[in-house]
């Protein structure tokens, strides 16, 4: 059985709640020096990148090494530990607390390659077409389906592929290539995530 140490997670509870229109939310694991050092060298640039406040809740053997070093950025709240086995459910808990439309899913392996100034652009236009979910990564992997829903977009847009899922799209969508239409690695409108 698991190791499940109760979260010190009253810092984050007792915030007052204040509207984001942006909010960064992690939920890691932790447990070797590979990823501490993904996570120290990621978190910051996103930070950068994103402008606006977050909650990372930190798990395993580094936990608490991984919440001193990230002390020093002041909207960040970093948690350690959780209640639930299932981070899954401990993300869901988590995420009901955060006052924000929506919610960008922090995930260590990944490297911001776009400035500020270019973020907001899309952030701007994922608000401005009411987008439910940003796919913000895409794996070369992914090509035929990225193409796939080009082909399907609707909004004319610089920035985004946009397709209203259907049952008829998503067909459309999974005959070019059979592959998951909801990725971690988005932004998500909080009713949806």
């Amino acid at each position: 059985m698991p190791n499940i140490s109760k979260t010190d997670s009253s810092e984050f509870h007792d915030t007052p709640s204040k509207k984001f229109e942006l909010y960064l939310y992690g939920n890691v694991l932790i447990n070797s020096e590979v990823k501490k050092i993904a996570i120290l060298s990621t978190l910051p640039k996103w930070l950068e990148v994103l402008n606006a406040p977050g909650m990372l809740r930190v798990r395993g053997e580094l936990a608490h090494e991984v919440k001193e070093e990230l002390a020093k950025f002041s909207r960040l709240v970093v948690v350690t530990g959780d209640d639930f086995l299932e981070w899954r459910k401990q993300s869901y808990e988590d995420v009901l607390l955060i006052d924000s439309e929506y919610i960008f899913l922090f995930n260590e392996d990944h490297i911001p390659i776009m400035k500020q100034v270019d973020f907001k652009k899309v952030f701007f236009e994922i608000q401005n077409f009411d987008i439910d979910i940003f796919q913000y990564s895409w794996f070369q992997q992914y090509q035929n389906f990225r193409l796939a829903s080009k082909s399907l977009s609707s909004t004319n847009s610089n920035h985004l592929i946009s397709i209203k899922l259907s049952k008829e799209t998503l067909r459309l969508l999974l005959r070019w290539d059979r592959r998951w239409v909801i990725s971690l690695t988005c932004i998500y409108k909080k009713k949806l995530y």
